[in-house]
C-alpha cells in the first residue's frame, strides 16, 4: 500500500511537504508493478485533493492498480502532522 495525496505532482508535494514525493512515489509504483508486487494506492480525502478524485481514479485506472480513498487523516511516518492542517469542508464545489 502506498500513499498517493493526490493525483498532480504539486498536490502530493503540497500535502507531503517533500519536493520530488511525487516522482518517487510514482517510481515506486513502477519498480513493484515491474516486480509483479500486487498494489493499492491510498488516498486520503482532504481538502486540497478532493477535486483531484476523478483523476485519482483514473491514474490507478490507467496503471490497473486498486485506490482506496480514506477520509480518515493520520500525521505522516515520520509524525509530522502537517497533514491534519486539511481536513474535508462538509461540501465543496469542484469547478473544472
Amino acid at each position: 500500500e502506498l500513499s498517493l495525496h493526490g493525483a498532480t505532482a504539486a498536490t502530493h508535494e503540497r500535502t507531503t511537504g517533500r519536493p520530488g514525493s511525487f516522482a518517487e512515489t510514482m517510481s515506486a509504483v513502477e519498480l513493484l508493478q515491474a516486480e509483479g508486487v500486487a498494489l493499492v494506492l491510498k488516498a486520503p480525502l482532504t481538502s486540497i485533493n478532493e477535486c483531484e478524485l476523478d483523476d485519482l481514479v483514473a491514474l490507478a485506472e490507467r496503471r490497473g492498480i486498486r485506490l482506496r480513498v480514506d477520509p480518515t487523516l493520520k500525521p505522516n511516518d515520520t509524525g509530522n502532522r502537517a497533514p491534519l492542517s486539511f481536513p474535508m469542508p462538509g461540501w465543496t464545489l469542484c469547478v473544472d
